[in-house]
């Protein structure tokens, strides 16, 4: 049911108008704002000259740079001067500035030593360690002076030992 208007305002559109309004808005503004041709103008016959015109300026160009070149490993101020850079070098890599002493094994207590092996720094294994002692610091060892006992050695072995054929000898 459609209502019928009281008042009518008088203006009428014609039939399809706002089917194309927004294409004809963006054309007519296109027109407007873009010009009609284009700004820039190429020269007659550019693009046929322009590598003709380019390969005779290269000759030209290396002609006018062709300038003396002084190489430095001929020159007998450079020789001298290297020589003398290099020995300042050797000798200052050579001497050390520092006015502090060297440090002796009798200065460093045995409880660092000690320590410092106890936490892994040292990177020799027992074996290395045993091939450095000689037969007369193996002898001046500290053997535990308590009796190990047959079970305990036993007990110890089959606990520690991962090579099963140690088991069967």
């Amino acid at each position: 049911m459609k209502q019928e208007k009281k008042y009518t305002t008088g203006f009428t559109t014609p039939d399809h108008y706002f089917d194309d309004l927004e294409e004809r808005i963006l054309n007519s503004v296109l027109e407007d704002t873009l010009p009609k041709e284009a700004g820039f103008k190429v020269p007659e016959n550019y693009f046929n000259r322009v590598e003709e015109k380019l390969v005779a300026q290269i000759p030209a160009i290396s002609e006018e740079t062709d300038a003396k070149v002084i190489p430095l490993y001929k020159s007998r101020i450079f020789i001298v001067s290297a020589s003398v850079a290099a020995c300042v070098a050797f000798i200052v890599s050579i001497i050390n500035f520092s006015s502090e002493t060297s440090i002796t094994l009798n200065d460093v207590n045995t409880e660092t030593i000690a320590s410092y092996i106890d936490e892994g720094n040292l990177d020799f294994s027992e074996q290395e360690i045993a091939l450095l002692l000689q037969d007369e610091d193996v002898s001046a060892l500290a053997v535990p002076s308590e009796d190990i006992s047959t079970e305990n050695l036993t007990d110890y072995l089959l606990n520690n030992i991962d090579d099963p054929s140690l088991y069967l000898e």
